[in-house]
């Protein structure tokens, strides 16, 4: 049986074997076929990282979502271990601190978006993305977009300070 979290890991796996048979040929010159297609998808994703940063720092965007105001008090090492299980749970498989997975890399996030921003994205990513201007252009960067992880305002919160802490 597939658990959640082993669904969550391939989806982004199975989505992109999905495009690049759904952007197949005939049988015919499927050798040829195969290499421009497999060239123009290098192409694309070499141009799409050469891309400067798609969300410059907007302290003032609150986002779209439950949370109208929220002032982060200091880090809180209990709410940093438990952001951290989390993250490593639900968020690890998309994102990593230093590099992009399939979303964006997360180094600095809190200091490029409003501490509101950051935990509606985590609580309504489809909303953002639907309409946030900054989750617009992220999606439209990333071509994926966030799953809604169904996380409590508790569990954003925790993300949010070990993202602060990182």
């Amino acid at each position: 049986m597939i658990t959640r979290n082993k669904w969550m890991a391939i989806v982004p796996s199975l989505i992109a074997q999905l495009l690049l048979l759904a952007c197949g040929g005939t049988d015919q010159n499927a050798g040829s076929e195969s290499d421009n297609r497999s060239k123009a998808i290098t192409s694309a994703v070499q141009h799409a990282e050469k891309k400067t940063e798609v969300s410059p720092a907007d302290l003032t965007n609150k986002g779209v979502g439950p949370i109208k105001a929220f002032k982060p008090g200091s880090i809180n090492a209990q709410l940093v271990n438990e952001g951290s299980e989390l993250f490593t749970a639900k968020c690890a498989m998309c994102h990593k601190m230093d590099r992009k997975i399939v979303g964006p890399p997360l180094k600095g996030v809190t200091s490029r978006h409003s501490p509101e921003w950051v935990l509606n994205m985590l609580l309504a990513p489809d909303k953002m993305i639907a309409e946030d201007p900054a989750a617009k252009a992220l999606y439209e960067h990333y071509q994926t977009p966030m799953i809604n992880q169904q996380l409590t305002e508790e569990e954003a919160k925790a993300i949010y300070d070990y993202l602060r802490k990182n």
